[in-house]
């Protein structure tokens, strides 16, 4: 934590746009002026935390309302055919191009580890949507023969957790030799969350 002493009509900038300055000192009061842009949102504590709980409970009514109501029955069609667990990926991961060798195993229901076999530390969360590619790629050029997988971004509350949809995996499961397909499709999403994926399905 950084901590500054001001006086009376002194400020601190965060950033070049973010001004904030003392205008008055009273007993144990302080009253601050804030210069930012439009698009800066400035909250006092206690509304920030008001609107956080219920931005909170919005979440948690969205997710009962639209959560299919047979989880189970959903979640088994996320499924894979490979029938082998070990795959070749041309050129790597993006940012990770070294390493070409990895093996894809169950990590827990309906999700993989893509861990590489030369890499030790190396390892995504990926979520096989095979079934569900005319949903996701509606104008990707994608092989019938084609396993796809999108990786995963945790979040604190799993279904708030991001599926990449910019960079699948693509597997022929013919010869398990994947690639990892930039969509450079502008209308195509860039991402999308797992509750809302679970409420379109």
């Amino acid at each position: 934590m950084l901590v500054l002493t001001r006086k009376t009509g002194q400020a601190i900038y965060l950033g070049d746009k973010i001004k904030i300055f003392v205008q008055e000192v009273r007993g144990n009061q302080v009253r601050i002026g804030i210069e930012a842009p439009d698009n800066v949102k400035v909250f006092r504590e206690e509304i920030y935390l008001q609107i956080l709980s219920e931005s909170r409970h919005a979440l948690e009514q969205t997710l009962a309302q639209n959560l299919p109501t047979d989880v189970e029955g959903t979640l088994a069609r996320f499924s894979t055919s490979l029938t082998s667990n070990e795959i070749n990926i041309g050129g790597g991961m993006i940012g990770f191009s070294k390493w070409e060798a990895f093996k894809i195993t169950p990590a827990f229901a309906p999700f993989y580890w893509l861990e590489s076999k030369e890499a030790a530390d190396l390892k995504f969360l990926v979520l096989p949507v095979t079934k569900f590619k005319d949903l996701l790629f509606p104008n990707a050029n994608l092989s019938s023969k084609a396993e796809i997988f999108c990786l995963l971004t945790p979040q604190d509350h799993f279904l708030e957790s991001t599926i990449n949809l910019k960079a699948p995996l693509i597997v022929n499961s013919n010869n398990n030799s994947a690639i990892q397909f930039v969509i450079e499709d502008d209308a195509s999403l860039l991402r999308i969350s797992l509750v809302e994926l679970l409420a379109r399905i």
